[in-house]
C-alpha cells in the first residue's frame, strides 16, 4: 500500500490524507452450484462441436 499525506504530517494525528493507492488480489470463489454445472455443460458441447466439425474436415481432405 502507497499513502501520501499533506507536508509537515508526521507526528500529528490531524493530518490530511491526501491520496493512497491499493492493490487488491481477487480470487473466484466457485461453490459447484449450478452455475459451474452449467459452464461446464456448455464447454462440453462446444468441445463436442468443435471435434465433429474437424472429423467431418479431415474426412473431405482425405477422401
Amino acid at each position: 500500500m502507497y499513502v501520501s499525506v499533506e507536508r509537515g504530517a508526521d507526528v500529528a494525528y490531524d493530518h490530511h490524507l491526501r491520496f493512497a493507492r491499493l492493490k487488491l488480489k481477487l480470487k473466484r470463489n466457485w461453490t459447484g452450484g449450478p452455475a459451474e454445472a452449467s459452464v461446464q455443460h456448455w464447454y462440453a458441447e462446444r468441445h463436442l462441436e468443435a471435434k465433429l466439425q474437424y472429423q467431418t474436415i479431415q474426412q473431405v481432405l482425405c477422401s
